[in-house]
């Protein structure tokens, strides 16, 4: 695979405070469509729990208006989500 010379990643923390999960999400929506307005094409995420499982679907909802964009997961080994709680696998599995 070749990764573009346009390429963000994410990483953040693993426990997010619920109420401030909105507007981090409309935070990072906003990062994203800025990055795709200035050329970035890939992004990288480990899917890991708190703010990879966040932004991995962020990507995917503007992949949506910009088709040309990717997610790619860089996972950190196979079994990641092995000991992860059923909610957190299954978001884990869509991405």
């Amino acid at each position: 695979m070749i990764i573009s010379e346009y390429t963000a990643c994410f990483t953040g923390h693993r426990v997010l405070p619920s109420a401030a999960l909105p507007l981090i999400k409309q935070r990072l929506s906003q990062a994203i469509k800025h990055l795709i307005e200035r050329g970035v094409t890939d992004f990288l995420c480990g899917g890991a729990l708190g703010f990879g499982q966040l932004a991995g679907p962020v990507v995917l909802e503007a992949k949506r208006k910009y088709p040309h964009v990717s997610l790619i997961m860089v996972l950190p080994c196979l079994y990641q989500d092995e000991k992860w709680a059923r909610p957190a696998r299954e978001r884990y599995t869509v991405l």
